[in-house]
């Protein structure tokens, strides 16, 4: 017989880390868990996804929702802005563009092209340091009162999208980037709280998605739906690990080190 097959394995040990059998979640790991989404997505006045101020986005006037969302779609190159030569004087001039756009925004142009690089040079240094994209087109607003009184402006809709710019001398583009449009999940979950459901986002045209959230909240007389529509950034980076998290919640997990983390004994 070959003596290897007689030699005794060596003990083995576990740790808090080794996978677990799968069991359900009970209700005391179901809180806990939810209390750490609660405190990842920042549910406060804070976060621009629940407290949002349209004073450093770019206001687009000229399409609905629908329409943009089409356009965005079509432009393969994406949709300009107005343009002006940079140091040209306006003083004495009317406010008009050497280049006109696609899109119209309420903006002197001079301001508009400061506005349109911060909102450009913050998602390229959110890209190249984190490797995420953090502009977007939100579509549709919904003003309400939150628990402490304070009227509040959140976006219902968000376009994944990029700013292009060819050199100095060129004007802005607005392309949509490959990713599906989202609903505020921000937003959902701050109003579950306390006990509005607010729809999912599915395969629907703005408008149609923004006529459901008015039907969510019309119990609540002073809150309203607008379809107003912004360019803006918004670090949504932490929507994922909120997902994951949910997943866990609602389905356990068999990882030991979660489980432990969580008061499981």
């Amino acid at each position: 017989m070959d003596q290897r097959e007689s030699l005794p394995m060596p003990p083995t040990t576990q740790t808090a880390s080794d996978k677990l059998p799968p069991m359900p979640p009970d209700p005391r790991f179901q809180q806990t868990i939810a209390d750490w989404q609660t405190r990842l997505l920042q549910l406060d006045r804070r976060n621009n996804l629940i407290n949002f101020k349209p004073n450093r986005a770019v206001t687009i006037l000229n399409r609905t929702p629908d329409g943009l969302a089409d356009d965005l779609l079509r432009a393969r190159s994406g949709l300009r802005f107005d343009y002006i030569e940079p140091h040209r004087r306006t003083d004495e001039l009317p406010d008009q563009p050497d280049i006109r756009g696609d899109l119209d925004t309420d903006l002197p142009l001079g301001e508009l092209q400061r506005r349109l690089g911060r909102l450009r040079k913050r998602d390229k240094e959110f890209e190249e340091e984190q490797g995420l994209n953090v502009l977007f087109v939100a579509m549709g607003v919904l003003h309400w009162i939150d628990e402490d009184g304070e009227t509040a402006l959140s976006p219902l809709l968000l376009v994944p999208c990029d700013l292009e710019r060819a050199s100095p001398r060129d004007p802005f583009r607005l392309r949509r980037e490959d990713d599906d449009a989202t609903d505020n999940a921000t937003l959902r979950r701050k109003l579950g709280l306390a006990g509005i459901a607010l729809p999912e986002f599915a395969d629907m045209a703005p408008s149609q998605y923004f006529a459901a959230v008015e039907a969510a909240v019309r119990p609540r007389r002073e809150w309203r739906v607008t379809p107003d529509t912004y360019l803006a950034t918004f670090a949504y980076s932490k929507l994922a690990m909120w997902q994951d998290l949910d997943e866990v919640r609602t389905n356990g997990t068999d990882h030991g080190l979660v489980r432990e983390l969580a008061g499981e004994p």
